[in-house]
């Protein structure tokens, strides 16, 4: 589990930040098709999307960092192969996330009007932005949950197949689909195309939340020392290799020839 030395293990650095980046490609990918369909809902549509998203897009940056510092807090935690520092980490990380979100959704929701009144001067876009912004302060509250269940907990847990598994079935077989059925069929508003985003990160959230209640932390501890282990014989292994190659030089490991064995 990643602890205060991945950010000298470059490839323990490299794995989580390719993970992170093609979640967050796959949310670029329906806030794009999103904005892209909206031309078909109808003519102030694809300007109010713009506009929350545009608002919305600082919002999200506490969750990353929030859910690395957990990683960080239960892989320590799992170092020290016990049950209760694992059960507190994970208790004072839900109690940072409430009030994380709590902050960020009421100021989103206070500041949105406001900012809306500065971009742009369509009543009709006031007013589809106002409807609208329940459903999107739904989803920048599960956006932030499923970040920090996804980054902080599970992925410290080694359960990335599940991760990628849930993120592709919720966006590209539930959110995308139902979002395109629906422009392209009822013309729909603001506020469904981001029920439909709303959707996917709950289906997320169940699936995270239902796994975490299942966890046994007994034997993530086991599975966390066996790793452990896997990766320090791998890592010794690796560092004999390179001292045998580099004590023969040119790259070339010595293998001793017939005449040189003894007959032992």
């Amino acid at each position: 589990p990643p602890n205060a030395d991945v950010f000298v293990n470059w490839g323990q650095m490299l794995r989580l930040g390719t993970f992170a980046g093609l979640r967050g490609l796959a949310t670029f990918a329906v806030s794009a098709i999103a904005i892209a369909m909206c031309q078909v809902s109808g003519p102030y549509t694809a300007e109010s999307v713009v506009i929350i998203y545009r608002v919305l897009m600082p919002f999200g940056a506490t969750a990353p960092a929030l859910a690395y510092a957990q990683a960080i807090m239960l892989g320590n935690a799992m170092g020290k192969k016990e049950g209760s520092e694992i059960k507190y980490s994970l208790k004072l990380g839900g109690f940072n996330l409430l009030i994380d979100r709590v902050l960020w959704v009421t100021i989103f929701l206070c500041i949105l009007p406001v900012l809306t009144e500065f971009l742009t001067s369509l009543p009709d876009v006031r007013a589809e932005v106002a409807r609208a912004a329940p459903m999107v302060g739904v989803m920048l509250a599960l956006r932030g949950i499923d970040e920090f269940l996804a980054r902080g907990v599970l992925t410290p847990l080694a359960k990335q197949l599940l991760i990628a598994v849930t993120s592709l079935v919720s966006v590209y077989a539930v959110s995308v689909p139902l979002m395109t059925w629906l422009i392209y069929t009822y013309h729909v508003d603001a506020v469904w195309i981001f029920g439909t985003v709303t959707l996917g990160m709950f289906i997320q959230s169940v699936v995270y939340v239902s796994r975490m209640a299942c966890l046994d932390i007994d034997l993530e501890i086991e599975k966390s020392a066996e790793r452990t282990a896997l990766n320090t014989e791998s890592h010794e292994t690796r560092e004999d290799y390179e001292e045998t190659v580099s004590e023969t030089g040119n790259g070339r490991v010595h293998r001793p020839s017939i005449g040189d064995q003894s007959p032992d």
